[in-house]
């Protein structure tokens, strides 16, 4: 395995398959973040006067996920909810499937990027995935 050294973006990387290629050469370290815990956010949306859905049965998508050290724990709280992730890097993607083969987990992981959402839309059943990835995509244009 490569030695893993701190990531910082490439300047003049333009195209997905670039990108892609660029995680796969320097993995970069990935940790649960326990602020996205749907659990969390719930709280979060009460506090603030919302009505939050239940979490038990949720459903999560991760744009970015890298190896799913984010999700996985989730998936782990919450076994009847349902984890989807995406990234540009396979290695990163494959090491998340073989960590979810092994804890029989209700997690799927999709290679994709923002501005070709077809497999996400798909994993993740489509409802208001492509809005909300295109909405993405306008963000990386403005930027």
């Amino acid at each position: 395995m490569p030695a893993r050294v701190p990531f910082a973006m490439p300047v003049g990387i333009d195209t997905s398959a670039a990108l892609a290629s660029r995680y796969d050469e320097i993995p970069y370290d990935a940790l649960p973040h326990p602020t996205t815990h749907p659990g969390r956010l719930a709280t979060v949306a009460t506090y603030v006067g919302h009505v939050a859905p239940g979490v038990e049965r949720c459903r999560v998508l991760e744009v970015g996920c890298n190896d799913g050290s984010n999700l996985i724990p989730m998936a782990v709280s919450l076994p009847a909810a349902r984890f989807v992730g995406c990234d540009l890097s396979p290695r990163a993607l494959d090491a998340g499937r073989r960590m979810v083969a092994e804890l029989g987990r209700n997690t799927e992981f999709v290679r994709c990027d923002v501005e070709n959402d077809e497999e996400v839309t798909v994993a993740f059943a489509g409802k208001g995935v492509k809005r909300l990835l295109a909405s993405f995509a306008k963000l990386e244009k403005a930027e």
